[in-house]
């Protein structure tokens, strides 16, 4: 597939993107964890099932959401996608290096667990109703799981995957255009 545009975008990196153009490419290589159907509700891509208060995965208090993941969900290149690029995820939006477009979100969670390479429990300080709807999710802001074995830290500013950037969703960037793999 060939993306034409007006104008270069501002970053391939989906947390340095701010305009819905571009936000919209980055959804075609790096996958949030929960997306959301054509009738808007949300529906799970790299997690297993959308977390909810009936399955479990929402404690009761509101303080606690548990993902599990797909194990079939792979890289562009690949690399099984786990926890670990979750949490890393996680941590490079955290990074004041990175001009990341919009992070407090993210600061609302007190911990961030990966007991399992299949399982991100995040912790709030207080109980957050819209949480599985506004973190790693198809929302204002769309944060695609990076690939951890793709950087040498959290912080993202001169990665050279900037340049070529990869993830989990149906396409990849190449030589300035988005291609299918």
């Amino acid at each position: 597939m060939t993306i034409a545009r007006a104008n270069d975008p501002s970053s391939l990196n989906p947390l340095f993107v701010f305009e819905q153009a571009d936000i919209d490419v980055t959804q075609l290589y790096a996958e949030p964890l929960v997306g959301l159907s054509s009738r808007n509700q949300p529906v799970p891509l790299l997690a297993e099932r959308v977390p909810t208060v009936e399955n479990g995965d929402v404690a009761r208090d509101g303080k606690t959401v548990t993902y599990r993941l797909r194990r079939s969900a792979r890289f562009a290149d690949g690399v099984s996608l786990t926890s670990k690029d979750v949490a890393f995820t996680y941590r490079a939006i955290l990074d004041a290096r990175n001009p990341v477009t919009e992070s407090q979100p993210y600061r609302e969670i007190e911990r961030l667990e990966t007991p399992d390479a299949y399982t991100v429990v995040l912790h709030f300080r207080r109980p957050w109703s819209g949480a599985v709807g506004a973190l790693f999710a198809v929302t204002d802001f769309i944060y695609g799981i990076l690939p951890a074995h793709a950087f040498v830290s959290t912080d993202l500013t001169h990665s050279s995957w900037n340049d070529h950037p990869f993830g989990s969703g149906p396409f990849r960037a190449s030589d300035g255009r988005a291609v299918t793999r």
